[in-house]
């Protein structure tokens, strides 16, 4: 699937990529925020560069979980940046150190749905998820401003990801988050932060 609302001409403003993860091995007991990629998220990274490579991004950053790092560094390299990579804490996922682990894919989705409408308070871990959102926005807009004119790629998670898509473009939270699978992307271009291409997954067998 794929939603795309303007041709990419690199000689307009530059670009922002929100980049999810790619696919993860979840391990029932240990915190999601430590969980690493599989075999199979490893090899799904030189797609997801592929499908990323017409934004000529300049720089990447990531969140600092194993999963985001690895996910960053393979398109790193699949994608040629000479900038070095920059690891930034405040790009991680809703803090959910104290969340239980769901084996059940329904009852986690009901979890998050009913966080994503209270986002102003703790409904699910530790850290309201509007509070994750301006945390990751502050960190953003504080690495464009460091790298003025560049086109940037940050991995990161879903449901930041989602929330800060909501926040950017008024799209239903819940109903992006639930479309994301791993990996994913979205870009954004400009002050405004118009949505340029929406791919919740990518086109692989």
């Amino acid at each position: 699937m794929r939603i795309r609302l303007r041709a990419k001409d690199i000689t307009t403003l530059p670009d922002i990529a929100l980049i999810r993860h790619s696919i993860s091995q979840p391990v029932p007991g240990v915190s999601a925020h430590t969980w690493e990629l599989t075999d199979l998220g490893v090899q799904r990274c030189a797609a997801l560069a592929d499908a990323l490579r017409p934004y000529a991004l300049s720089r990447l950053a990531t969140s600092d979980e194993p999963k985001a790092v690895t996910t960053a560094e393979t398109l790193h390299t699949h994608l040629n940046i000479a900038a070095p990579l920059i690891i930034e804490p405040a790009f991680r996922e809703t803090r959910r150190e104290s969340a239980a682990y769901f084996d059940n894919l329904g009852l986690f989705r009901s979890a998050i749905r009913e966080a994503m409408k209270d986002a102003e308070h703790v409904i699910f871990g530790e850290e309201a998820f509007n509070a994750a959102r301006i945390r990751f926005t502050t960190a953003l807009d504080a690495l464009i401003a460091a790298h003025p004119g560049e086109s940037l790629g940050v991995v990161t998670h879903g449901t930041i990801m989602a929330m800060v898509l909501t926040h950017w473009t008024g799209v239903d939270a819940y109903s992006t988050w639930a479309a994301l699978e791993m990996p994913a992307f979205a870009v954004v271009s400009g002050p405004g932060r118009h949505l340029v291409e929406f791919k919740p997954a990518l086109d692989v067998p």
